[in-house]
């Protein structure tokens, strides 16, 4: 049966009217399994939503921001538990390579601006030109949100090569520094072959 019979009653009153106004009618239970799964699923995408947009102000790669993106459109669309478990497992991935894309942005900024506060201070020093083209080069990369989460080792590594070629061409014996696995190659310099 369908019907739905509502109305109210009325008992030891002296009152001679009633109001009744902004009736709501409210489902609060699911029908099936199937509906019940399908919204605790809701539930969890818009949890992950909610991160994932948190996690958009920041700087990271602009492949992994389109995932994200896509991602967040998508949670409307679902119609069933399995597309909804699909889709978490899929954010969840996205969400924890968006961490590592945004805490390697960070090291790499974090390098960036020590190389521009603390190296890259006399444009007359030798070797500036060439480190200031390596750390542009970089920066461009970075705005561009070009650096994937398997590259961004080999920039740091490359700034840091870069601002130990730019020591090396300043030395002048005064100061020290790390040479921590940095290796000076002498092209000219040939080996004996067995």
């Amino acid at each position: 049966d369908t019907a739905l019979t509502v109305g109210l009653c009325t008992k030891s009153t002296t009152a001679n009217w009633i109001a009744w106004d902004n009736l709501k009618l409210t489902k609060y239970a699911v029908s099936t399994i199937e509906e019940g799964k399908l919204l605790w699923v809701k539930d969890e995408l818009g949890v992950l939503q909610a991160e994932a947009e948190e996690l958009m102000s920041s700087d990271m790669s602009a492949a992994l921001r389109a995932e994200l993106e896509s991602s967040i459109a998508a949670i409307d669309a679902i119609t069933t538990y399995a597309d909804g478990v699909a889709l978490r497992q899929t954010m969840e991935k996205q969400i924890a390579d968006a961490k590592t894309s945004i805490e390697g942005y960070e090291k790499l900024m974090t390098k960036i601006e020590d190389i521009f506060a603390n190296v890259l201070i006399d444009a007359e020093m030798n070797g500036y030109a060439e480190l200031e083209a390596v750390v542009n080069a970089v920066m461009d990369k970075y705005t561009a949100g070009s650096i994937e989460n398997a590259g961004i080792e080999a920039e740091l590594k490359a700034l840091d090569e870069a601002v130990f070629a730019f020591r090396v061409a300043n030395a002048d014996g005064t100061e020290s520094f790390d040479v921590t696995d940095m290796f000076v190659t002498n092209p000219t310099v040939r080996t004996k072959e067995a």
